[in-house]
């Protein structure tokens, strides 16, 4: 039964619901879990396994094959809400004042990234197909070309931009904005990283070495700076009273930064204690994990705060997830742009960052007089 409008004649026509009503923002938020899951037992799990514990044979068959069924679910899942993603935000008219109007020339550049995508994971699918391949082979690591890569991280971060700065002079969706702005530069210094890594040869090269890391140094501070901000985000909770009441949003946001610290605390301690000589399984197992989670090319950052805020990237996405601390469309918009940052240079990591840019933009919002 729908409720009945409270809009008065000759004021500002109300949203049609809140948004943590709906079928679009619960399926965003399972392809969250799906595309966090695959990155961690694709990329960190299943290399880290073979070697530590005798008799595990078993066990990385399962997680390999959890690694691909994750991965191809998050693929044929994330063609199917980019399509609709695109085509809702590109014919989109916005009749609600308090939201900016999306601009014609922005909606074509939706369906154009939408395409785009689109196009990226059919061609790696296909690649995976071709080359006949073992059943437990995943698509999350799979890559397109240098240059190819390089064409869609750079029209996704332009896109994430766009929307971003259209969004942010919103209240409810300032945080958000500002994630997914800071995930934009994230991704777009890591395809310059890539491209000085695949052209330049800075093996070679002491001059490229040092540009290479300074580059992969102006890239980690972003991303502490994206982190940081997101862990204070989901910390304060404020959010309109028809979304979650204030006993539950104080309990949410503070939950979620207690996960968020304290799993980022015990994994880089596990981590850093696993490269001592006399570690133990789990220990080892942690710091090799760690290690496939890490850039290749370090920065000049110590190893311990870079293992701490790596961690804590993923355990914040994780509780955004979880306690959903700032309704479901903004608290899945943030993690899936902490997830989609550091893989945006494969297409299903451009493909994560892409639905978090398509959350916000179709985010709505409650009236601001019921914000407290």
């Amino acid at each position: 039964m729908e409720e009945p409008s409270s809009a008065q004649p000759g004021s500002e026509p109300a949203l049609s619901h809140p948004p943590t009503r709906g079928l679009w923002p619960l399926a965003v938020c399972a392809l969250g879990f799906v595309a966090i899951a695959a990155s961690l037992l694709v990329r960190a799990v299943e290399p880290a396994i073979p070697g530590i514990w005798t008799g595990a044979d078993q066990l990385i068959n399962l997680v390999r094959v959890g690694g691909a069924f994750s991965s191809q679910l998050f693929g044929a899942g994330g063609m199917i809400a980019a399509a609709i993603a695109s085509l809702r935000f590109a014919a989109s008219e916005d009749t609600t004042p308090r939201l900016a109007k999306n601009p014609p020339w922005l909606r074509a550049f939706s369906a154009g990234i939408g395409l785009m995508l689109l196009l990226s994971v059919l061609i790696t699918s296909g690649a995976l197909a071709a080359g006949a391949q073992r059943l437990g082979s995943d698509r999350l690591t799979l890559r397109l070309p240098a240059e190819s890569e390089l064409v869609l991280v750079i029209a996704v971060s332009l896109f994430a931009v766009a929307v971003a700065l259209g969004r942010v002079h919103e209240r409810m969706l300032r945080g958000p904005a500002l994630a997914v702005l800071a995930a934009a530069a994230v991704a777009i210094t890591r395809a310059a990283l890539a491209s000085v890594q695949t052209f330049g040869a800075p093996d070679t090269s002491p001059a490229l070495m040092v540009s290479a890391r300074a580059a992969a140094t102006v890239e980690w501070l972003i991303e502490a700076i994206l982190v940081v901000l997101s862990l204070s985000w989901i910390g304060t909770a404020l959010s309109p009273r028809r979304i979650l009441p204030r006993w539950r949003r104080r309990l949410a946001g503070g939950l979620a930064a207690l996960f968020a610290v304290g799993v980022a605390s015990a994994g880089s301690y596990l981590a850093i204690r696993g490269l001592r000589p006399d570690a133990g399984p789990s220990a080892v197992f942690a710091s090799r994990a760690l290690e496939h989670l890490l850039d290749p090319m370090a920065p000049f950052v110590p190893l311990s705060l870079r293992a701490y805020v790596e961690l804590l990237r993923w355990s914040v996405a994780l509780a955004a997830l979880v306690f959903v601390p700032r309704g479901l469309v903004r608290s899945t918009t943030v993690a899936l742009a902490l997830a989609g940052a550091a893989e945006a240079m494969t297409p299903l990591g451009a493909l994560a960052f892409a639905l978090a840019v398509w959350s916000l933009g179709l985010a709505e919002l409650a009236p601001q007089r019921s914000a407290d």
